[in-house]
């Protein structure tokens, strides 16, 4: 079922609206002249109060006195280097081997500084940042079947449909209709 283009109501029916592009376009150009008015006028009070601040000094704020003054100490002169290097290099040299005296025990020398690396000379090291973490299995007990549930059956009565149909073979229609007359007759 097809409606028909005159059942619409007339704004519906309507089709382009001519005067809404002239509309869009005063109102941009309203808007955009009382921007740019709104800027020109607080530009203007901006620098007429920075002028003047600049015409009267008195108004400035005079920078705070000084609490504490930062000095460097004088450089000490240029420090001789070969003569450091010099002693640093005796420093690091090993003492003399002592002579060796026949009542003394033997002293073992800490092995010498490697100081060529190459593959005929490296020694593996495991990593230092390697944690072993070794704790003991936690035993898992499996779990116990459950143990047969022993029922002990007090006293049970039965309700009158089956105290009253049980002369008639279970499951039979007559069965059925036999529980429905005493449900109907005998309310429990």
């Amino acid at each position: 079922m097809k409606a028909d283009r005159s059942d619409a109501p007339d704004f519906i029916r309507t089709g382009n609206r001519k005067g809404n592009t002239k509309g869009l376009l005063t109102a941009g150009a309203i808007g955009t002249c009382f921007t740019l008015a709104m800027l020109h006028m607080a530009g203007s009070a901006y620098l007429d109060g920075t002028v003047k601040s600049l015409a009267n000094p008195q108004s400035q704020i005079s920078k705070p006195a000084q609490v504490a003054e930062i000095t460097r100490a004088d450089t000490t002169p240029s420090k001789d280097w070969d003569r450091i290097v010099e002693e640093q290099v005796k420093r690091d040299q090993p003492a003399p081997p002592a002579a060796i005296q026949p009542g003394q025990p033997e002293q073992v020398s800490a092995p010498a500084k490697q100081t060529n690396f190459n593959d005929a000379n490296y020694v593996p090291r495991g990593a230092y940042n390697v944690v072993s973490y070794n704790d003991p299995p936690i035993p898992v007990e499996k779990p116990k079947p459950p143990q047969k549930m022993k029922v002990t059956i007090v006293g049970e009565t039965l309700s009158r449909k089956e105290q009253r149909c049980s002369h008639v073979k279970k499951g039979s229609l007559a069965h059925r209709q036999c529980k429905a007359y005493v449900g109907l007759n005998y309310r429990e």
